[in-house]
């Protein structure tokens, strides 16, 4: 279950959420095929809800949002679960929620104040949960956020040894390495996050894009995004997976095809819209291609956009 926008999920109570052990990964909403924003935050236990009321259930459920839940609906709702003062883990969850609600406001002081406190909730968690895996993995997507990527690998790989059947810390350490150019590094995290978790499909999207990135082991990457796309039945940031490595490997006009098919998909795809505005440029596709990459520009913040630039996709 992976969304690198950044955060996993674990609470049963957002299974309204996208279910797929995904944190918005590398391009932004469901793994590679999108941007590791937050590089990940897993709010566990699976049963930390239990026992909530069901005023408590529906103060979470709009704390975390939707098409119908206003940002200040959201703020309040955040508020009232920060107020109960359940947990930790539950705290902190509300605190960064109530964060991103305060990013679509625009209210800079509010959201750095929230991030912070969620950092130091986190913190204390590692301190009274030292055999905790989920306590070490939720503070390292916390500093991944501030941008303090050694500390975050550092939490993610003691993670990863508190728990040795667990894929994502793995994963989060490879999308750091990608974001920091390491395209090598990437590949042998990704790879092993893969042996973790063959069935989770980002995993292979994340292999696939490492290696295209890389400009290596051109079968590997095809076969890797192959089996992303089986997995997900072609979903529309598997389908950018492809269309990235079909654009790293010279194949423009099918690059094209896979980032206009997930446009079409899902029109508020901005990393594939990024994608097909800039194949669209190499093939001359004007205005349609200017269209585009003034609609992702205006969606995506710089450095998403860098992320991908900086490995190659770029007009």
């Amino acid at each position: 279950m992976r969304y690198i926008a950044g955060i996993v999920f674990a609470s049963a109570l957002l299974a309204a959420t996208p279910s797929n052990s995904q944190v918005f990964d590398v391009w932004g909403n469901f793994g590679p095929g999108m941007y590791p924003g937050d590089i990940g935050t897993f709010y566990g236990p699976s049963n930390m809800m239990d026992g909530l009321t069901p005023s408590s259930r529906d103060y979470w459920s709009r704390c975390v949002g939707g098409p119908n839940v206003s940002s200040e609906q959201s703020i309040r709702a955040c508020g009232r679960v920060i107020g109960e003062r359940r947990s930790r883990s539950v705290s902190a969850a509300a605190h960064y929620q109530r964060a991103k609600h305060y990013e679509e406001l625009g209210d800079a002081e509010r959201v750095q104040a929230d991030y912070e406190r969620a950092l130091d909730l986190f913190t204390q968690e590692t301190q009274h949960s030292r055999t905790s895996p989920t306590a070490f993995y939720n503070r390292a997507g916390l500093l991944a956020h501030f941008h303090e990527y050694d500390r975050a690998i550092a939490d993610y790989r003691h993670a990863a040894r508190l728990n040795t059947e667990w894929d994502e810390p793995y994963y989060r350490v490879g999308a750091i390495a990608f974001r920091r150019g390491d395209y090598a590094a990437a590949i042998t995290e990704f790879d092993r996050a893969a042996e973790l978790d063959a069935d989770d499909a980002y995993n292979h999207s994340a292999r696939c894009e490492a290696r295209a990135a890389a400009r290596t082991d051109p079968e590997t990457a095809a076969a890797a995004c192959e089996e992303a796309l089986r997995l997900t039945e072609s979903d529309t940031y598997t389908l950018t997976s492809r269309g990235y490595l079909h654009f790293m490997r010279g194949d423009i006009e099918a690059a094209y095809s896979d980032f206009d098919a997930a446009v079409s998909a899902d029109e508020d795809n901005l990393y594939a819209a990024y994608g097909r505005g800039v194949a669209g440029s190499r093939l001359n596709r004007q205005p349609q291609a200017e269209m585009d990459l003034t609609r992702a520009n205006a969606g995506l913040s710089e450095d998403e956009r860098a992320y991908y630039a900086n490995a190659g996709l770029r007009p």
